[in-house]
């Protein structure tokens, strides 16, 4: 038989948890001495700080880019916005020469066929210069948006490397806080209560555990 050193009860060796008030048993050691109580509970306070710091913070990783560099946005030549003012350039030029041809040769005005000619070239000059300026704007734009994608999918996908760490932090706590929790009872095992229990036995003011959440419950 052993006794629950926290409410007294008897329980049997083979009992994990005390079946009167819920202590774990074995794989726990009260605390010997006070300054051995007092490291104890400034342990499991730094535990519950960095605990309830993670698990205020962390998302779901799913929420991250699984893959560096993940992004809709790619980066285009200047040719895919280009190539339609050529298309445009040569069916205008190919339409102004045969307009040209057409009545030059049935007026048989050879200055109206290289006029009309002439024409076709200057339009198709100007539409391919306007086309230059248009594609090389489009395709700053693009890339310029590609690039801040980049970046912030570079962002996203650090972050979410930061955050598989924390998770991977959060189950180590996890496994710390569970050792850790039968040191105080339930109701208190977060960070605020556990630092007023340690103050005030530090500052004797309590001598246990039990002790100081008395006198926590009466100061409200």
């Amino acid at each position: 038989m052993v006794k629950c050193w926290k409410c007294g009860a008897m329980l049997s060796d083979e009992e994990e948890f005390c079946s009167s008030c819920g202590l774990r048993i074995k794989g726990f050691d009260k605390p010997s001495g006070k300054a051995e109580l007092i490291k104890k509970l400034d342990e499991y306070r730094l535990v519950l700080d960095e605990y309830e710091y993670i698990v205020a913070t962390v998302q779901p990783q799913n929420n991250f880019p699984q893959e560096e560099g993940q992004t809709e946005f790619k980066k285009r030549s200047f040719f895919r916005f280009f190539w339609p003012f050529l298309v445009i350039a040569a069916v205008i030029l190919y339409a102004i020469g045969c307009l040209a041809s057409l009545f030059g040769t049935a007026n048989k005005d050879v200055v109206t066929l290289l006029l009309g000619s002439l024409l076709g070239v200057v339009v198709a000059v100007v539409i391919i210069i306007f086309g230059v300026k248009v594609a090389k704007r489009k395709q700053a734009d693009v890339n310029r948006k590609a690039e801040e994608m980049d970046e912030i999918a570079k962002e996203r996908y650090n972050r979410g490397v930061a955050n598989q760490k924390k998770i991977e932090r959060l189950a180590v706590l996890e496994d710390k806080k569970e050792e850790l929790d039968p040191l105080v009872p339930e109701g208190f095992r977060d960070f605020d209560s556990v630092a007023k229990i340690e103050e005030m036995i530090m500052k004797n003011r309590a001598e246990s555990i039990e002790d100081a959440i008395a006198k926590i419950k009466e100061e409200g």
